[in-house]
This record gives C-alpha cells, structure tokens and sequence, in this order.
C-alpha cells in the first residue's frame, strides 16, 4: 500500500514538472503557430474523357494578420502533352483586405507559357494595393483561394495502357510582406485522365440477339466512334448503343474517342458470338383496351411452341404502371385449357388512370418467351358509351354490366354504387337509376330485387339491393309499382289494396 501511494506521488510530481516546463516556454498558454502554407487544391483530380475542361485552384492556409503579407507569387507547372491551360482568372481571397477606398483592391498578372528554366507553366502575380500614402494597414488574414486556373484533358490512352498523367507542382513561389519574404511550406497537386475502355453485354452473345456496348459517359461533347468489326461503324454522341451480329463468329471492335480536333488512342477488342439455338416460346397477352375503377378485370395468356399450344413449366406475370411494378399477378395465373390462361383482376377503386402494362414470362422446359400488352384506365364510362351502359345481373356484390356488346364486371362497393329514382325508358319500361364513381347506370327493377316496403299518401318506399328508395304515385310508375307488388312477399291482399290505392290516385 506505502509502495503504490509512493509511485502515484511520483506521477504526479513528473506530471507537475513537464507542465512547468511547458508554462515556461509559453508562459501565456498561446498555441504555437502553424506556418502558412500554399496548396493545389484538388490534390487529385481523375478525369474521365477526352476533351474535359475542369479547374484547380491555389489556395493559401494559416495566414495571419502579423504576417503583414502584401503580395505573392507562384508558378504551376504541368505536362502540356495531356493538359492545356485556357484560361487563369484571381480568387477572392486578397480582394477582401483592401487598403484603397475603391476597386481595384488588387493587381493580378499571369501568363501561360513555356520557360526554358521552368517549362510549361502558368505565372501567377498578385499584390494589393497600398493607400495614398504607400503603406498598408489591413492586412490579410485566415484562408482562401487565391487564383483558379482552366486546364483541357488533350491527350488519352487506352486499355491496357497506363494512363496519361502530369503533376501539378507549385514553384517559384513568393509570399511577400511589406519588409519581407514569409516562410511557407507547398502542397502539390496530380492530374491523370483514365484510359480509354468499353464493356458490352450480355457475356456470351448470340447471332442476332442484341449486343449492348458502353463506354464511361462524359459531360462535355464527345463522339463515340465504333467500328463493330462486321464492315459497319457508327459515331455516336451516346456513351452506349447496341448491335446485332447476324451471324456466328470473332470479330474485333474497336472504340475511339472524339472530341473537337482531339482524338483519343483507339481500344480494340474482341468478341465471340455464338450460334443462336436457343429455343423460345411465344407468348400473346391480351388485356383489352379499357377498364374502370373498381372493375373484375381479366386477362388472357397463350403460350405457344412453333405454334403448337403448349403447358408453360413457369410462368410470372408482373403488372406496371408508369415504368413502376405495381402489382405481381403470378399467384393470380388460372389454366384453362392448354396454353391458355386467365388473370382475373380487381382494379381498385383508388386506382390512377392512365396506362397499364402487363408482362408475362414463360418457359417451357429451356426455352424462354416474354409477352407484354397495354390498356387504359378511364375516370369513367364515357369511353365505353355511358348512354346504354346498364347492370344485367349482380351476384356476392359483383354487377355484371352490358353496352349492349361487350359486358364488364364492377364491384358495386367499390364504385359506390347507390339506387337514387325511377326513369322510364324508351319502351316504356321502368328502370332504376344507379349513381357510381363512374357515373349514371340504369338496371331493371327485378335486377336489384325492388320490393315495395311501405306506401304512405302518395309517396312509395322501394329496398333494393342497393339501398331504399323513395317515389311518388304516378301514371309513369303505378305500373312499375303494381309490378313490384305482385312480385314481392306482400299476400295477395296487399296486391289488391295497391291497385286500389292506384285508382284512387289516379281518380284524384
């Protein structure tokens, strides 16, 4: 226990000694100062194309005010065989500390040239300003840019090659106060521009499947210039484009690079297609033309082999809309017969409108086949001609409804279908009026079960299928109320007493 408290005092001493030592040299805590320093900033910049104009700039750090720096200078030097210099413009960062009352705060020369001591290289010279008298009193301070200099990728390899480079070195550089030179340190900037390369797929192509060749995008104006080794070639502004082999065999492609009077080493490859004697299978979807909300859609597949129907061993079908899967329907596929199938689907009653795909797969053992087909969504019946569009039947909630050529089946729940009156038809036959989200449907009073509930003076209650509603006694309807009476649960004594309701009205 003596021991341990013993070395703890020891510790601590040590620890009370060093930090003596430390307040001596800087008795009033200051941290030590970091020396300024002159940058290239990116550190690294990897073009990818030919043609690419991109800027570097310089960049000064740790300057402080006691400094009392009015002026600097440095010069970039670069390989002018891959890069081209176009342009030098001054940063903000001097401009900030001016001495005069109005602009220029500063005076900026640079040149680009080639020096027979330092090469290629772009000259930089900035100083600020003094005031009237020739002194300065704001000094700058901190971080900042102090010019940016516009650089051209003019030369590119290609794989395998290594890829054309050039440092970026800062030299002959200066960091003037107003009595002297200020030590500073440099941090040097590399530039490379990745070789030129393509890739293509699928892998392994085949004699007239579709070959997709790409090769790295640029963001400036660029051709593609491929020759696909078969006697054709295409210049392209694309990065990527596709090809058809008709028939098997190598061929060498190669790809080159250009961009205004620029022009990259060229890349060959080759490639091997394979004979095509991949068996398919054809597939047809149909799906109609239009469908509504809250509709029981169906669908139709036929699978067939060299025109022969027959049984997919797989099958998916995938629903889109707007290039979005929305719905996977592969539980929903139904056999009906050899190569044939139905998709029954219930298009929801929030669905959007617009249009629709469905695409099926389908294999039969190795082969493969896809199919696809389109229809639309409509708001309404309108399309479908409204003005004779009438429900025929309704079965568990589901109305079949007829234009008198094609019926559809609507999920009345779904389309908020309520019975609102009577109207009369053209053959003096009494319909219902049906109200939906689609629209205005009629139906015969049988369909929906109309059966008079209560008569009250001159005002009938019908239930329905589809909700109670209430009407008036009169000639246009006695006989549609007569008939529901007889057809209804009423005893016949209640027939009779609404025929002589229905005298009586017609006698007042």
């Amino acid at each position: 226990m003596k021991r341990q408290l013993k070395t703890t005092l020891i510790t601590i001493e040590l620890i009370m000694a060093i930090t003596l030592v430390a307040s001596l040299r800087n008795p009033l805590g200051v941290q030590a100062r970091k020396t300024p320093m002159m940058t290239i900033e990116p550190n690294l910049y990897q073009a990818h194309q030919l043609g690419e104009v991109f800027n570097v700039s310089v960049n000064l750090y740790n300057l402080e005010t006691a400094d009392k720096a009015v002026a600097v200078q440095f010069r970039v030097t670069y390989n002018a065989s891959v890069l081209e210099a176009l342009d030098v413009t001054e940063g903000p960062f001097l401009q900030q500390f001016n001495n005069t009352a109005n602009p220029p705060f500063t005076f900026m020369i640079n040149y680009i040239e080639d020096d027979p001591i330092y090469g290629t290289n772009v000259l930089v010279g900035i100083i600020l300003i003094p005031n009237g008298t020739g002194y300065w009193t704001n000094f700058p301070y901190g971080n900042g840019t102090l010019a940016t200099i516009t650089f051209k990728a003019i030369r590119q390899t290609a794989e395998p090659q290594p890829p054309a480079s050039s440092m970026l070195v800062l030299t002959n550089t200066l960091l003037l106060s107003d009595t002297s030179e200020i030590p500073h340190t440099l941090v040097n900037g590399y530039y490379e521009i990745e070789p030129l390369s393509f890739s293509y797929e699928p892998s392994i192509p085949r004699a007239g499947q579709p070959v997709l060749f790409k090769a790295l995008g640029a963001n400036h104006s660029v051709t593609y210039s491929w020759n696909f080794g078969d006697g054709t070639s295409s210049n392209v502004t694309e990065s990527s484009l596709g090809h058809i082999y008709a028939t098997p065999g190598d061929y060498t492609v190669t790809l080159t690079c250009i961009s205004d009077s620029l022009i990259s080493s060229s890349i060959t490859k080759t490639i091997t297609i394979l004979p095509n004697n991949t068996p398919t299978i054809e597939v047809t979807v149909d799906v109609g033309k239009t469908h509504f909300k809250g509709e029981i859609a169906e669908f139709s597949v036929l699978t067939a082999n060299y025109g022969e129907a027959v049984n997919a061993t797989k099958i998916e079908a995938s629903l889109y809309y707007d290039g979005t899967l929305l719905a996977d329907l592969t539980s929903s596929v139904q056999p009906v017969d050899t190569g044939f199938y139905r998709i029954p689907y219930s298009i929801p009653a929030d669905a959007k409108t617009g249009k629709y795909t469905l695409k099926i797969k389908a294999e039969y053992y190795n082969a493969k086949g896809i199919g696809m087909n389109s229809f639309e969504i409509s708001p309404t019946l309108t399309n479908w001609d409204q003005s004779i569009a009438q429900i025929t039947g309704i079965k568990d909630g589901i109305a079949t409804v007829s234009n008198g050529i094609t019926n559809i089946k609507l999920n009345l729940t779904a389309i908020n279908a309520t019975v609102t009156g009577l109207i009369t038809s053209g053959k003096d036959e009494i319909l219902a009026k049906i109200d939906t989200s689609l629209g205005t449907l009629t139906t015969r009073l049988d369909a929906i079960n109309a059966t008079i509930t209560e008569v009250k003076g001159n005002t009938v209650t019908i239930s329905t299928t589809l909700g109670e509603v209430k009407t008036t006694l009169s000639d246009t309807q006695s006989t549609a109320t007569t008939t529901l009476y007889a057809a209804s649960i009423l005893s016949a004594i209640a027939v009779i007493l609404a025929a002589a309701i229905l005298i009586f009205v017609r006698k007042k």
